[in-house]
């Protein structure tokens, strides 16, 4: 029975703390994106890193670029007249997550077996923490100062190289949603 506790214990952390990439992506219906062929960038925010902001800033800034390049896109250095503004923001947030299990004295309905003073049974307080990651992409049309393409990733976070791994995940996964599908 202790095992089977035991086994269901190491079964639901390991299910809550594989949560899945989450990628969100909103756009404005009535613009033509075919006609954005270039890009500047406005510089991004990172709250909460324990990594330097300006590196993480940098990666970001690369593993975007390189998205935007497979789409056609081409930067424009400085302030150079471009056709989309490109910028992002990055956010860590410390959570713990604590789960109470339950285990009933079944063997005291038979009428043997040891009992508290608080009852049949016992509880186990599970705590996990966990840091949530979030990436947020804007993309602005550089004329009318209007956002007309966001994506939004959400992951938990491991460590260091799965974190990289975790940022040039959402944003590919992000960009094969850009140019996004026109409604006709």
């Amino acid at each position: 029975m202790r095992k089977l506790l035991i086994l269901s214990i190491v079964v639901l952390l390991a299910v809550s703390t594989a949560q899945a990439l989450k990628i969100k992506t909103e756009h404005d219906p009535d613009v033509d994106f075919a006609s954005f062929r270039t890009y500047r960038w406005k510089p991004g925010n990172v709250l909460g890193s324990q990594r330097p902001p300006e590196e993480v800033a940098a990666f970001v800034q690369r593993a975007v670029e390189r998205e935007l390049a497979e789409k056609g896109l081409t930067a424009v250095e400085g302030d150079g007249a471009a056709d989309l503004v490109v910028t992002f923001l990055v956010t860590t947030d410390f959570n713990s997550r604590i789960d109470n299990f339950e285990q009933i004295d079944h063997l005291n309905k038979f009428g043997y077996g040891a009992t508290t003073i608080w009852g049949h049974g016992w509880n186990d307080v599970m705590v996990e923490n966990y840091t949530k990651g979030t990436l947020v992409i804007d993309l602005i049309d550089a004329e009318t100062n209007q956002l007309v393409w966001r994506a939004y990733a959400q992951e938990t976070l491991k460590s260091e190289p799965k974190n990289r791994k975790a940022i040039l995940n959402a944003t590919e996964k992000a960009f094969k949603r850009y140019p996004p599908k026109q409604k006709r």
